[in-house]
């Protein structure tokens, strides 16, 4: 609980709902990402840019996505992970099943 990780995924946003992390290996487990924004550091925010897209642009969003943060474990509702953005390393948009994706 609060670890700081590095992580390689993918990451599924519905522009509405929700945004999670996922990983091939484990399809069945979700890490809510939620952003932190630290000052100095614009990763997140032009990641941010690139999920929103262009607004005539309603395909489901997934990128392989390198990110750093903290981690916690969250007991609410379902059980589920959390990771706190840091900072995003690198992403690229994939157009497809997520489960198509490889991941850098």
């Amino acid at each position: 609980h609060g670890q700081k990780v590095r992580l390689k995924a993918v990451l599924i946003s519905d522009l509405m709902h929700s945004s999670v992390l996922k990983d091939r290996d484990c399809p069945t487990r979700n890490v809510t990402p939620f952003s932190d924004k630290p000052d100095g550091d614009t990763s997140i925010e032009a990641f941010d840019d690139a999920i929103r897209g262009s607004l005539d642009d309603y395909e489901l969003r997934v990128f392989a996505v390198d990110v750093s943060g903290i981690f916690r474990w969250s007991e609410e509702g379902q059980p589920h992970g959390e990771l706190v953005l840091e900072k995003v390393w690198s992403y690229k948009r994939h157009h497809g099943d997520w489960r198509d994706l490889e991941i850098p």
